[in-house]
């Protein structure tokens, strides 16, 4: 979605391949802060999206919103028009059949010139009645926070968070391994640099690995513990695993906020899952490079969960957990000199080349991380055509 408001442009982009119900929880709540009628959902179909049944339903929804749905034709010409000769690179690094087919959503906001890019799965519905500002608030706050360290480097975000069963330590999708049950929570109140991302959590079911959703079944998030803050901000050089289930950040941050590649076969195991987290790795260290922070807590969605095979989920997570804690590593020792988001992106892109040539002596690991690295550097070519 597209609006302005505060003085500025912002979208909310989207990837299904069901009829996006959900659409009927947001669209009265951003109606309300609406006073020109610029409030365009920007909404990526695949290849097994139902498209005729999704511009039915769309059709039929009672609003002022202009909603853009981008079937597969439409990307495709879209894609021709607007990149030219790089078709072949965008259809490479955003592939058919991927939640990574978001990517084509953040491009085609700026695109549209927005400064802030709110990302929203398909399953989360609205679960604040104070959503959409409580993301803009979150991005031009210039307050002091309470801001959150960790003696391991890696903070949880669900620490603030209540379940259904108790007395257990649940972590975030994305979680090193190696840093589990190592963690600390410690908060101390201090300003500092415009936030460039805001990561919102849930109610209901929560972003967890599936391994816990397989020792914990029904595992549900009762929001945000009673006594906590609502939003808390990184101290720097700390971490937090990122999804794009309910997060928003800043233009500029955009060159270095792609969903990176999966779809890569290690030990005939396909690799999965990781796309967002490795997103957040990567951008969370140029966060600290550059002087931003980065927040997370408010606001919340109801997190309904599609369906999901756990198991199968499990297997698709395997490398990436192997991998995470690598790429952790990596990251966070990193010397990065750039003093943009795009320099730093690519110079992150060539670090992860030669570090990886360093500690990995297995050849499918390293191709993948060689397609990676290139792909990194695609993104940053296609964010560029829209300075």
């Amino acid at each position: 979605m597209i609006l302005n408001l505060y003085g500025k442009v912002i979208s909310v982009v989207t990837t299904t391949i069901n009829v996006p119900y959900f659409l009927e929880d947001y669209i009265p709540h951003i109606e309300q802060y609406s006073s020109n009628n610029e409030l365009t959902f920007i909404i990526i179909g695949d290849l097994k999206s139902p498209h005729k049944a999704i511009k039915e339903y769309l059709q039929r929804i009672s609003s002022h919103l202009t909603i853009e749905y981008w079937d597969v034709e439409s990307q495709k010409k879209w894609i021709s028009e607007t990149f030219g000769g790089k078709v072949v690179k965008v259809e490479k690094i955003i592939p058919y059949n991927s939640t990574r087919r978001r990517n084509l959503g953040y491009l085609r906001a700026l695109q549209l010139g927005s400064n802030v890019i709110i990302t929203i799965d398909d399953d989360n519905y609205l679960g604040s009645s104070n959503w959409l500002p409580e993301h803009l608030s979150a991005l031009y706050t210039t307050e002091v926070l309470p801001t959150v360290s960790s003696k391991n480097g890696i903070v949880n975000p669900c620490h603030i968070l209540r379940f259904n069963y108790s007395n257990l330590r649940i972590y975030q999708r994305g979680y090193p391994f190696s840093k589990l049950f190592s963690d600390t929570f410690d908060i101390e109140f201090r300003n500092g640099g415009r936030v460039a991302l805001n990561m919102g959590l849930w109610k209901g079911s929560p972003d967890v690995d599936a391994y816990t959703n397989i020792l914990y079944p029904g595992l549900e998030s009762l929001g945000i513990k009673e006594g906590d803050h609502w939003r808390y901000a990184l101290a720097p050089n700390n971490y937090m695993p990122v999804n794009t289930q309910n997060t928003s950040f800043i233009r500029e941050l955009a060159p270095a906020f792609y969903d990176v590649l999966m779809d890569s076969t290690i030990y005939n195991i396909r690799l999965d899952r990781y796309d967002d987290i490795w997103a957040g790795l990567f951008a969370l260290k140029l966060i600290h490079k550059l002087g931003y922070r980065a927040t997370f807590g408010v606001p919340l969605t109801e997190h309904k969960r599609n369906k999901h095979d756990y198991i199968s989920d499990l297997k698709s997570e395997l490398i990436g957990m192997s991998l995470n804690n690598l790429l952790h590593e990596i990251v966070i020792k990193a010397d990065v000199y750039s003093k943009s988001f795009a320099d730093g992106y690519l110079e992150l892109a060539d670090i992860l080349i030669k570090e990886s040539k360093r500690c990995i002596n297995d050849e499918e690991v390293l191709d993948y991380i060689k397609k990676l690295s290139e792909a990194m550097r695609t993104w940053v070519d296609l964010t560029g055509e829209f300075e």
